[in-house]
């Protein structure tokens, strides 16, 4: 991560490329990056989400489950972050900071329980509550209401593709 002001870097952080774990070496990713309005900064790294300050102390973090993966992280006021967690199940989950208290969680839908690492990538919820999902592995966006119901969808279009 870098941050910019006047054409010149400040500050930069990074995260080991490689991380042994139960599963043996993984690949570690950077995926969301979020600067708070605190100036910490809330990140995603394929592992899970990290919150750091601008001396580069992690304060908080979030691992993800064994099989599982998270490439979407987003603050929700100052005390709750909303991951997408991409797995068997794949999950909307929102935890309270600094607690990790897990306090809401929705299963949704994936076509691939296989191939988690393709499943899920930005994912926001809505000032109405509703979670606006990209998901990868069925070329669409798709809303989801409070519940996690499905009630809008969206196709996506990749490079150079007409509408039809």
């Amino acid at each position: 991560m870098h941050l910019i002001r006047g054409r010149k870097e400040v500050w930069n952080y990074s995260i080991p490329r490689r991380l042994l774990s139960q599963e043996g070496a993984k690949f570690k990713n950077l995926g969301d990056c979020t600067r708070l309005s605190d100036g910490n900064i809330l990140f995603s790294r394929k592992t899970g989400t990290d919150i750091i300050t601008p001396n580069k102390r992690v304060i908080w973090s979030y691992y993800a489950e064994i099989g599982t993966e998270v490439h979407s992280v987003q603050a929700i006021g100052t005390n709750r972050v909303r991951l997408t967690q991409n797995g068997n199940p794949a999950k909307l989950m929102l935890v309270e900071v600094p607690s990790g208290k897990l306090t809401r969680q929705i299963v949704i839908l994936t076509s691939h329980l296989d191939e988690v690492h393709d499943q899920f990538r930005r994912a926001r919820m809505t000032q109405a509550g509703t979670f606006l999902v990209a998901q990868i592995d069925m070329d669409k966006m798709i809303e989801y209401d409070k519940d996690g119901k499905p009630y809008g969808r969206w196709t996506l279009l990749r490079h150079g593709q007409r509408p039809s």
